[in-house]
């Protein structure tokens, strides 16, 4: 039987001693008879534990220990903590790269303020629980009821309409259908540029059209 267990890290999970989370995690609760690790692990209270100490305090109960070599790619090492701060950065080439595939995000189609549409680029506004949101303007796909479809996705503050909350707005390219509360998943495949402040909408609207014509063409697309 394969299982996963996921632990959250709370304040009291954080504050644990490196033998309390040997003893009362590792052994305890899990039962552990092998660990395997990355060999930067660290654990316990302020990361005071590493691997020199997971040995010592598991070796009288016979844990095996594993050690995984890091692993790099273009000079860089590969770590979840390292593609998360390429993700908020916007750097979606680097982070793509790392994970071996686009990154990924999903939500519910919710209510906007149809500022897209009277542009005349209507626009899915999505709700996610992800936390990990890159800024800017982006080529992307939406996969909707597992069929995916061209887009443009933009995430920050809308700063020409001076909006403080952050938005996450996909334009799904030559498609019409009402997606109201519907799942969606945005794929990342390329960002275009920053978000930026126009004098007016029709500003806006002149870039969006340029952006949008970058995108037709990444998708091979034509107008009809």
């Amino acid at each position: 039987m394969q299982a996963v267990f996921t632990l959250p890290f709370t304040k009291k999970f954080a504050s644990l001693s490196t033998k309390d989370f040997i003893d009362k995690i590792l052994i305890k609760t899990l039962n552990a008879r092998a660990i395997i690790v990355g060999n930067n692990f660290r654990f316990g209270k302020n990361r005071t534990g590493d691997i020199s100490i997971l040995k010592s305090q598991t070796t009288p109960n016979n844990l095996k220990i594993y050690i995984i070599p890091s692993v790099s790619m273009n000079t860089m090492t590969i770590s979840s903590s390292l593609i998360r701060s390429l993700v908020l950065k916007g750097d979606i080439k680097n982070a793509n790269l790392l994970l071996g595939k686009p990154y990924e995000i999903q939500g519910e189609v919710i209510k906007g303020h149809s500022r897209g549409t009277t542009l005349g680029f209507p626009t899915a506004n999505v709700n996610t629980d992800n936390d990990i949101t890159p800024f800017g303007v982006f080529i992307t796909s939406v996969i909707l009821n597992n069929r995916r479809f061209p887009s443009l996705t933009n995430i920050g503050k809308c700063p020409t309409f001076q909006k403080k909350s952050i938005n996450i707005e996909s334009h799904i390219l030559d498609f019409k259908s009402d997606i109201y509360r519907k799942k969606i998943k945005i794929i990342f495949l390329e960002k275009l540029r920053d978000e930026i402040k126009f004098e007016s909408p029709n500003e806006l609207f002149q870039q969006i059209q340029k952006d949008l014509l970058i995108a037709r063409k990444y998708f091979n697309l034509t107008y009809s």
